[in-house]
């Protein structure tokens, strides 16, 4: 590194804290193309947004979920969602490229295959249902494993504790 001329060497990122420059005023470049790399980067990307749609009649297939909601933006995912046997569960989801798409599917009545279908924007699985999520008995006593669940019900039931 220090074989090379002086005016050769290059610059440091401590060189350039203390306002060295790279010879033949080649910093403003680099720092122009950092800039707009890094403003591009700050700028908020679009979020997809996961719908789920209920009332789905049996033949509602999921192209036919697709080739609707395509209308409203770049459709990420899609799925009719089916029984291990095939039969259909009578719900969905959709997954819209932006917020904007989601809410404009949102402000409008939905009509799939003939029946007016229930949407709202899909809650994460973690968060709800009985054994997902927080509650206020686990913040306050703990995590519980199923394991001891199962043993104190047991214990409670033969009389051994």
């Amino acid at each position: 590194l220090h074989a090379l001329p002086a005016a050769r060497r290059p610059v440091t990122r401590a060189a350039r804290s203390l306002g060295f420059t790279l010879p033949q005023g080649q910093r403003p470049a680099a720092m122009a193309e950092r800039k707009s790399a890094a403003k591009h980067a700050a700028a908020p990307a679009a979020r997809p947004v996961k719908l789920f749609l209920g009332g789905l009649t049996r033949n509602t297939t999921t192209k036919q979920l697709r080739d609707h909601f395509v209308r409203y933006g770049r459709v990420l995912d899609c799925v009719a969602m089916r029984q291990p046997d095939g039969r259909p569960r009578g719900f969905g989801y959709v997954t819209l490229d932006s917020l904007a798409a989601a809410e404009c599917c949102l402000a409008e009545v939905q009509v799939i295959d003939g029946r007016v279908i229930d949407m709202k924007r899909a809650v994460p699985g973690s968060a709800s249902g009985p054994s997902g999520g927080s509650s206020p008995c686990a913040a306050t006593f703990g995590q519980v494993s199923p394991l001891e669940t199962a043993r104190s019900s047991h214990s409670s039931s033969s009389g051994a504790s």
